[in-house]
This record gives structure tokens, C-alpha cells and sequence, in this order.
């Protein structure tokens, strides 16, 4: 998500203003389904599950898929660009050092 008329990224964040952590998983695709206009997505700092990640089907304007500091692995990223035959996704996998920084965020 990017803020209106820049390329600033729109964090995700708790209500009470509290860590962030926990505010990407797999039930925030309950949400992120329901952005039918949708044709960009960024997604930061998180461990998400295939399932999860194939619910973007549900989004029919989706161009772009950005996945940084995803922890899933690659045999799944594989899967999910054969179900999502229309969407660019930039995905790499995780240095042993950024495993060990998000293992330590999701944490929080």
C-alpha cells in the first residue's frame, strides 16, 4: 500500500499504536481480498502461508507483487507464480542474517 500521490509505503499498524509485529499474517488477507482495485502490493517483515498468499487470486486488477523479508520458501513462491500467471512478483529469499532479524521482530 502506498500513500496517495507518493511512493511512501503505508505501514500497517495497531490501533492502540502498539508494535506492529503481529499486524501481517495470514488472517489479514480477510482484508487485503476485499481491495478489488488493488494493482500493487508490498509485503514486509512477515511470515505468510502459501494459502494465504494464493488468496491474491481474489484481486482481478493485481499487476504487481512485492515480497521483502517473506519468510516462505521457495518451492511456494514457485506455486505461487503459476497461480498468479498475471502478476510480476519480486521475491528473494532470506540471508541466514535476515531470518534471524525477523525471527526476532515477530517476536515482539
Amino acid at each position: 500500500l502506498q500513500r496517495e500521490g507518493t511512493a511512501e509505503p503505508v505501514r500497517l499498524r495497531r490501533y492502540d499504536g502498539g508494535s506492529n509485529a503481529a499486524s501481517l499474517d495470514d488472517s489479514t488477507f480477510d482484508l487485503l481480498t476485499k481491495l478489488k482495485a488493488l494493482e500493487s502490493l508490498t509485503l514486509d517483515e512477515a511470515r505468510l502461508s502459501l494459502a494465504a498468499l494464493q488468496r491474491l487470486k481474489e484481486l482481478p486488477r493485481l499487476k504487481k507483487l512485492e515480497l521483502r523479508r517473506i519468510d516462505i520458501p521457495a518451492t511456494d513462491v514457485e506455486t505461487l507464480r503459476t497461480s498468479l500467471p498475471g502478476v510480476a512478483i519480486d521475491w528473494k529469499p532470506l540471508t541466514d542474517e535476515e531470518r534471524t532479524k525477523l525471527q526476532a521482530f515477530l517476536k515482539k
